[in-house]
């Protein structure tokens, strides 16, 4: 029987949610998320003239409506810190696109959390290579990106057209 649920409901994708150590209460705060093959993408973004330089990766990445994963952390925004903001982007997107095999521009970053502290890099990379994507793991990668959310945020739908 298929577990999907959330993100991960569609066939083709797949999802995990790890702790990798940038929360201090030690929850998972690294979600992962790929799709099977490049995907059609698009995206809505936040119209606050600050944005994190993760969003603003993924801002440029989604263009040109293609994607296959997804990396977001939670409890640090990577946000407000110029250069080594931007670089931690990067890294982030070639790490992940190294681990799941596939090209950098087809991944979309995310960050949430604190404000102007640099990413613990080697703590997400880390937590990429304990991160093992499945079918059930859409409620994983959701709880991963809760911050101050009391409860955890996913849905799904079906749909079948009759002719």
């Amino acid at each position: 029987m298929d577990k999907g649920s959330g993100v991960t409901y569609a066939k083709g994708f797949t999802a995990a949610g790890v702790a990798c150590g940038i929360k201090k209460n030690g929850n998972k705060d690294l979600a992962v998320i790929k799709s099977d093959c490049v995907a059609t993408a698009a995206g809505v973004f936040t119209r606050n003239k600050v944005k994190g330089h993760s969003l603003m990766l993924a801002q440029k990445n989604v263009r040109k409506g293609k994607a296959q994963a997804v990396i977001i952390n939670a409890g640090n925004a990577n946000a407000c810190l110029g250069t080594r903001g931007e670089q931690d982007a990067l890294c982030m997107a070639q790490m992940t696109a190294e681990a799941l095999g596939c090209w950098p521009k087809y991944v979309l970053t995310g960050s949430t959390g604190v404000i102007g502290l640099p990413l613990p890099i080697e703590r997400i990379e880390a937590g990429l290579k304990k991160a093992v994507l499945t079918r059930e793991g859409g409620a994983d990668a959701a709880a991963a990106i809760m911050t101050t959310d009391t409860v955890m945020k996913q849905a799904q739908i079906s749909h079948y057209w009759r002719m």
